[in-house]
């Protein structure tokens, strides 16, 4: 009973820490790109343990820039976001959007 009670604030302080780190790429992405609308969320049951959902947002960005014979305009910058919502049931991925 005592090593599931350590095993279980293990697990508790490694769920804490991810979550924080989560938060502070979130706040990075949101400094880099001005207030973006990326978004990540995490669900699960924990009632059963067995289903959970894992949404993610990849950003990317290029650059790329306009130049003409009289003048020079300042690059631009693209953002694409791509979000996978992948759905796994006993640590098994099975569907991915």
């Amino acid at each position: 009973m005592e090593r599931q009670n350590q095993e279980y604030q293990q697990l508790l302080d490694i769920k804490s820490r991810l979550e924080m780190e989560i938060e502070t790429y979130r706040r990075l992405l949101e400094g880099e790109f001005g207030q973006s609308q990326s978004q990540s969320s995490y669900s699960s049951s924990s009632s059963s343990g067995q289903s959970t959902a894992v949404s993610s947002t990849q950003v990317s960005t290029t650059q790329s820039s306009a130049a003409s014979v009289e003048s020079k305009k300042d690059p631009t910058k693209t953002r694409k976001v791509k979000t996978i919502v992948e759905e796994v049931i006993d640590g098994k991925v099975v569907s991915s959007q």
